[in-house]
């Protein structure tokens, strides 16, 4: 290799990158512009420039961990072989891969050739590698040990970064618990990892939740880079003047669609017309896309869907006189906690009419046990519902109990036998049928959260609201009961041989009742 080109490779991240491909895979590098973004954004880490910790939001399939985690790895260590990574991903054998690649990429006879660097033979775990000069790289996945580890050096330049790929699988989204779990492991036990303050973190994910690794760290104030898979005009036109190409040469250009202004990331991985497939455009009966939910956080990077996912806004209607009431009832979703990350507890008063069932009213807050109760107990005297549904769970069974004692309300118990997403599948046909109704917004102000809460259902922070909603269509629409079947209890023989003397006299012959035989 001829000196400038070593020069050149090893002063450019996107260079090192194309070389890297062309030597370790045996192919040309296939460019696209976005390549050259994330490449630039990364680069200034390791000029200084970039400061802040990072969050980079990408589709999945685009490139990231080999640019992002195992590239970074592998150029930081060349640069600099006392240099001291972290990468973690969801699991560990995942964090293991990128890891051991990276130090499989270091030890290539190109790559020593480009960035002698020495390695210490006595580190073999797939998780870990040292360099005779004191530089190491540790993987863990999510909610794992990092003790004893750090990233960064004392050096008060760029010394290595903490890279996290990937922090939560999309199946977990939808549980409470690992949402937790990883944000408290980005934002505890990674950021306790730092040898200083000026070493950087870098998140790497597609959307998942409003309240996923990546929106947390957002809300903390991390810097971001936003990667949709379907950009405007606008967008492309921005991200491609950064990197000094011209928007016009792209293939996101020239197969996009100036009129509609939508242009895919990537044209060689996503065509427009396979985008707006996942988006659910061309769909015929019988034929799905991903889901709203999934191709709005995943792929555009926003977790909530325009319009909704299961339940779209556009399906509720409007009204402002209400019809004749047939009559009303209450849904509850109960919480007994006032702290400020808790769940709402909400109480909706619905009407049953003609055309449909009516949202009338509704309360919402953030109660301990006996102002909740009063709260429901005062909202019971205004509205005289039939019946008041409250879902038979651990915070409602105290509520039931002492309703019914006390005040001598009309509970009925719900037990919830499928999870939040599969009711509002259930649900989902009448409401798309226009069979809901809210007040319009000029005559109920609480209306905006309702429909808000709607559109980032099922990845939105808050569903106490759309969980009132689906078990008012349930009840009212659907007509599903949430109690488990109970036994029937079937009469024996001879009980029924007694009732059917009663109805037509004993029998008169010796043969008996050949239907009892």
């Amino acid at each position: 290799m001829e000196e400038l080109d070593r020069f050149l490779i090893r002063s450019d991240y996107y260079l090192y990158t194309r070389w890297r491909f062309k030597k370790s895979f045996g192919f040309d590098f296939i460019h696209n512009w976005h390549f050259r973004v994330l490449c630039c954004k990364l680069e200034e880490i390791i000029t200084f420039e970039q400061r802040k910790d990072l969050v980079i939001n990408i589709p999945p399939g685009s490139g990231k961990s080999e640019i992002v985690t195992i590239g970074m790895v592998a150029y930081g260590t060349g640069l600099d072989p006392s240099n001291k990574f972290i990468v973690t991903s969801y699991g560990l054998e995942t964090a293991e891969v990128f890891t051991a690649q990276a130090k499989d990429i270091l030890n290539e006879p190109w790559h020593q050739e480009l960035f002698p660097c020495e390695m210490d033979r006595g580190t073999s775990a797939k998780k870990h590698f040292k360099t005779k000069l004191k530089g190491e790289s540790i993987a863990a996945g999510t909610g794992g040990k990092v003790t004893g580890f750090r990233f960064g050096t004392a050096k008060g330049k760029y010394s290595g970064i903490g890279i996290t790929d990937d922090p939560l699988k999309a199946s977990d989204s939808s549980s409470d618990a690992k949402l937790k779990e990883a944000e408290l492991f980005q934002t505890q036990s990674l950021a306790n990892r730092k040898m200083t303050d000026s070493a950087v973190k870098v998140v790497v994910m597609q959307r998942l939740h409003e309240v996923d690794v990546a929106g947390c760290c957002l809300k903390s104030g991390w810097d971001h880079l936003c990667l949709p898979a379907m950009l405007t005009l606008e967008q492309l036109k921005g991200f491609c003047e950064e990197v000094g190409e011209d928007y016009r040469s792209t293939d996101s250009y020239k197969y996009g669609d100036v009129k509609a202004d939508e242009f895919s990331l990537w044209h060689w991985k996503w065509s427009l017309r396979s985008l707006r497939e996942m988006r659910g455009d061309f769909n015929e009966e019988g034929v799905k896309g991903i889901g709203g939910f999934v191709y709005s956080g995943q792929y555009m990077q926003q977790p909530s869907p325009d319009g909704g996912g299961i339940l779209k806004d556009a399906w509720i209607e409007s009204y402002t006189v209400l019809p004749e009431v047939e009559f009303k009832i209450f849904t509850c979703d109960t919480a007994w906690d006032e702290k400020t990350s808790s769940d709402y507890s909400v109480i909706q008063c619905w009407a049953k009419c003609a055309g449909g069932i009516y949202l009338i009213d509704q309360i919402r807050g953030k109660w301990q046990f006996h102002e909740l109760k009063k709260r429901i107990v005062a909202f019971y005297g205004k509205h005289r519902p039939r019946y008041v549904y409250v879902e038979n769970k651990q915070s409602g069974i105290g509520i039931i109990q002492e309703l019914k004692r006390e005040h001598m309300m009309p509970i009925k118990k719900m037990q919830a036998l499928k999870d939040k997403y599969s009711r509002a599948q259930d649900a989902s046909p009448s409401v798309e049928c226009g069979l809901v109704y809210f007040p319009h917004e000029s005559i109920a102000p609480w209306v905006k959260d309702a429909r808000d809460e709607i559109k980032s259902f099922p990845v939105g922070k808050h569903d106490d609201i759309v969980d009132c909603l689906v078990y008012a269509v349930l009840v009212l629409c659907v007509n599903t009961v949430f109690n488990p079947p109970t036994e029937i209890d079937v009469p024996s023989k001879q009980e029924l041989e007694k009732q059917i003397d009663e109805w037509f006299g004993a029998a008169t012959t010796s043969i008996g009742n050949p239907w009892m035989e």
